[in-house]
């Protein structure tokens, strides 16, 4: 009967070795989430991606962070390019371990973004281009899940703010700030049954990015608006994608962009008035050197 007891020994201590690792892998499932977020991110955008805090309910099928930064490229004047104040989500517990996870809702809030150009050299170029790669066909390294897919139902972005920054010839510093109340989209990933998390950290950016072009025309300096959209481009369209993308803008929103496409039309206009006076003044100094012209 030794063999039993030995047999019932170590059934106990295989139990206890397994309860002893779910309970140690639940203990670092935040840690483990904040890990693959900050390395998904750094692959994707191609610069240094951090967030502060995770917390992840896997019985409920939820998760939460705050405090995601996405640098700057090196050489500008900003330290962040992107930053996110929360974010939540909510999965389908049934596909967590499924190759395409179903996600009903995530939803991400208080995002600044920096646009600066400087000497013609614009970073948001630098973060498209690393994201442009993805639609090249790279896949993210393993280590950061990207055997997983991803369908998200609906992505609520609520609170944004776009703060450009650039130094155009001549040297006068603009800077211009385009709020949005709210960017929605729906159907992320549905039509491609699925997208790592890679590509949709290049949706999320793309959307964002392409609702400050449509509400900061007029505001944005046209040449710089061209660029973005172009850059943009390359990405591909996100209706193309079966993604339906919806934004509005808050009253206050609304106003300050409209007081600021005015002091910029007033600006232009204060422009083209100097420029036809200083042309007037140099054609009259010339007619007054014409010998016999009256006076």
């Amino acid at each position: 009967m030794k063999w039993i007891k030995r047999l019932i020994v170590l059934a106990a201590v295989l139990i206890i070795l397994v309860v002893g690792g779910i309970i140690f892998a639940l203990t670092r499932i935040d840690s483990i989430f904040k890990t693959a977020v900050e390395k998904g991110g750094t692959y994707a955008l191609g610069v240094k991606t951090t967030l502060t805090s995770a917390d992840v309910e896997l019985t409920q099928g939820k998760a939460s962070m705050s405090g995601l930064d996405v640098a700057n490229p090196a050489g500008y004047k900003s330290d962040k390019f992107f930053g996110l104040g929360t974010g939540s989500v909510q999965v389908a517990i049934p596909t967590l371990n499924q190759p395409v996870i179903e996600v009903p809702t995530l939803k991400l809030s208080d995002i600044r973004v920096n646009l600066e150009k400087t000497e013609g050299k614009a970073n948001y170029q630098v973060i498209l281009d690393n994201l442009a790669k993805l639609s090249g066909g790279q896949q993210q390294p393993a280590s950061t899940g990207s055997d997983k897919k991803f369908i998200i139902n609906e992505v609520d972005i609520r609170n944004v703010v776009v703060h450009v920054d650039l130094i155009p010839v001549g040297g006068a510093l603009t800077q211009v700030n385009v709020p949005i109340e709210e960017i929605q989209l729906k159907n992320v990933g549905t039509a491609s049954k699925g997208l790592p998390a890679g590509e949709l950290a290049k949706v999320i950016i793309k959307a964002v990015l392409a609702v400050a072009t449509e509400k900061g025309a007029g505001i944005i300096p046209a040449d710089v608006l061209g660029d973005l959209q172009s850059q943009l481009s390359r990405l591909g369209d996100l209706q193309s994608m079966g993604i339906e993308v919806q934004s509005k803008l808050s009253e206050a929103g609304q106003k300050a962009l409209d007081d600021a496409k005015a002091k910029a039309q007033q600006q232009i206009d204060e422009g083209k008035k100097k420029v036809d006076d200083a042309v007037k003044d140099a054609q009259k100094k010339l007619e007054d050197l014409i010998p016999g012209k009256p006076k």
